[in-house]
C-alpha cells in the first residue's frame, strides 16, 4: 500500500507499506503506513528510479515526472531468498486543470486577488486548492500574468492609472509537463476602498523621571532626596496639506472616478468606481507625546541615639504633554462632471489629540522612630509629598473645510497625466 495523499502531492517522499501473507495462511504487515508489528530489517527492498529507506519511497520529481518514468520496487524476505515480488508504481499526474479567482476577492489593481485551482490526476483524483490540504497544488502550478511568474496563489496586478484595465489574463501550467495548463480572464470592476495617510507624525513621549534613593543631609538629620521631575511630551506634527484633482471616465459597464492626489512630494492616481469605490484621505494632526511619570523620591534616614528620624522626599513632578499637531489643508480641483461624486472622498484633518500630562512621582517615607505613636504608625512619619501631575497638552487646531474650485476638463485632464 501507498499513502495517496502524498502521491498526489508529488513532493519526492512516499510512505509506503506492505502485506505479507504466511504459509500457514496468517497475514501481517509492517511497521508504519500498514500499522503492522513487522520491522523492515525483514526485507531486503531494491528501488528504481527511486530509493527506499525504512518504509518510505524517497524520488526526485524532476526526473521522474517529467521524464514520466515509473519506480520499481523489488522486495523479497531476508531469510527466504525464493521469494521476490516487484511492484511497479506510477506516481499520479494531473491532466487537465481549471484556474479561476476568488470572487470575494476586491478587484483592483494592487490589490490581493486570490486565486484558485480544481486538478485532475489520471487515477480520477479530483484536487481544490481551497478545499481541506489542497494548497500543496501551488507547489506543482506556476501562475504566469502581466509578463511575470509567480509561485503563489496570489496575483498583484500593476496601477497603470490614468488608464483604466478591463482585467487580465492569468495562465497557470503544471511545472512538469507545460501541456497541462490553463487560462482565465480576471475582470476588474475598481470597487475598492482605498486609505491615504498624510497625517503629522505623533509626538515622542517624555522620558520618566528617575527614582531616588540617597539622602540630603540637613545637621544630623539625613532627608530623602526628591524624585526627579518626568520630561515633557514632544508635539505632534501638522497634517500634511493635500492636492487632489478628479474626473469622470467611462467604460461600457460602469462609470469610475479618476483620482489624482499629491502630498508630501508624493502623487498618487487610481481609480473607484463610482458604485462601490471610495477614498480614505488622513491628514490629521499628530497626537502629542504623554509626559513622562514623576520619580519616587527617596527615604528618610531612621531616628538614632545622634540623628533624629529624616523625612522622606517628594516625588518628582509629571512632565507636561505635547500639543496635538494641526490638521492639513485640502483643495479639490475637479471637472464639471466629477463634481457631484467629491463625496466619495472622505477627508479627516482634525486636529492631533493632546498629550497627556505624566503622573505625580510618590512620595519618600519618613525615617522610622524609635517611638511611635499608634497615629503615628498609622499615618507615617514625616513622609514627603506626592509630585504633582503634569498639565495636558492643547489639542491641535482642525484644518479648513475642504476647497473645491471646478476647472475645465483639458486641464485637469493635462494635470493628472502629467508624471
Amino acid at each position: 500500500m501507498l499513502d495517496s495523499t502524498a502521491m498526489v502531492r508529488q513532493s519526492g517522499f512516499i510512505p509506503a507499506g506492505f502485506s505479507i501473507q504466511l504459509n500457514n495462511g496468517k497475514t501481517r504487515t509492517t511497521q508504519g503506513l500498514a500499522n503492522g508489528l513487522w520491522g523492515w530489517r525483514r526485507f531486503i527492498v531494491k528501488a528504481e528510479n527511486a530509493a527506499f529507506e525504512k518504509g518510505n519511497l524517497i524520488y526526485n520529481p524532476s526526473d521522474v515526472l517529467a521524464n514520466n518514468k515509473k519506480i520499481k520496487l523489488i522486495v523479497r524476505p531476508r531469510n527466504n531468498a525464493n521469494y521476490t515480488d516487484t511492484f511497479l508504481i506510477d506516481v499520479p499526474r494531473p491532466v487537465q486543470v481549471s484556474l479561476d479567482y476568488n470572487h470575494q476577492s476586491v478587484l483592483a489593481p494592487e490589490q490581493p486577488i486570490k486565486m484558485v485551482l480544481s486538478v485532475l490526476y489520471d487515477n480520477g483524483y479530483v484536487v481544490s486548492s481551497t478545499k481541506g490540504d489542497g494548497s500543496f497544488l501551488w507547489d506543482l502550478f506556476d501562475l504566469e500574468y502581466d509578463g511575470k511568474t509567480d509561485k503563489r496563489n496570489t496575483i498583484w496586478i500593476d496601477n497603470p492609472a490614468p488608464k483604466l484595465l478591463e482585467g487580465t489574463r492569468v495562465g497557470v501550467r503544471y511545472k512538469y509537463n507545460d501541456t497541462v495548463a490553463a487560462e482565465t480572464f480576471v475582470p476588474l470592476d475598481y470597487k475598492v476602498s482605498y486609505t491615504f495617510n498624510y497625517a503629522g507624525e505623533h509626538g515622542q513621549g517624555g522620558w520618566d523621571g528617575s527614582d531616588v534613593y540617597g539622602y540630603k543631609c540637613s545637621g544630623n538629620t539625613k532627608n530623602g532626596q526628591d524624585g526627579h521631575s518626568g520630561n515633557p511630551g514632544g508635539h505632534g506634527g501638522n497634517g500634511k496639506n493635500v492636492l487632489i484633482y478628479t474626473d469622470v471616465v467611462y467604460r461600457d459597464d460602469a462609470s469610475f472616478l479618476l483620482v489624482k492626489i499629491t502630498a508630501a512630494n508624493q502623487t498618487k492616481t487610481v481609480f473607484i468606481n463610482m458604485e462601490g469605490g471610495k477614498i480614505g484621505i488622513d491628514c490629521k494632526g499628530g497626537k502629542g507625546g504623554n509626559g513622562g511619570d514623576g520619580g519616587r523620591g527617596g527615604d528618610g534616614a531612621g531616628e538614632t541615639e545622634k540623628r533624629e528620624a529624616g523625612c522622606g522626599g517628594n516625588g518628582g513632578s509629571g512632565g507636561s504633554g505635547g500639543n496635538g499637531g494641526n490638521g492639513g489643508t485640502v483643495a479639490v480641483y475637479t471637472t464639471q462632471a466629477a463634481r457631484p461624486y467629491l463625496g466619495l472622498i472622505q477627508i479627516d484633518n482634525s486636529g492631533g489629540e493632546a498629550g497627556r500630562g505624566g503622573d505625580g512621582g510618590k512620595k519618600g517615607r519618613g525615617g522610622s522612630k524609635e517611638k511611635t505613636t499608634f497615629l503615628e504608625l498609622l499615618l507615617g512619619t514625616n513622609n514627603g509629598y506626592r509630585g504633582t501631575d503634569g498639565y495636558s497638552g492643547n489639542k491641535g487646531t482642525d484644518g479648513p473645510p475642504m476647497q473645491v474650485f471646478i476647472l475645465p476638463d483639458n486641464t485637469i485632464r493635462k494635470v493628472i497625466e502629467t508624471p
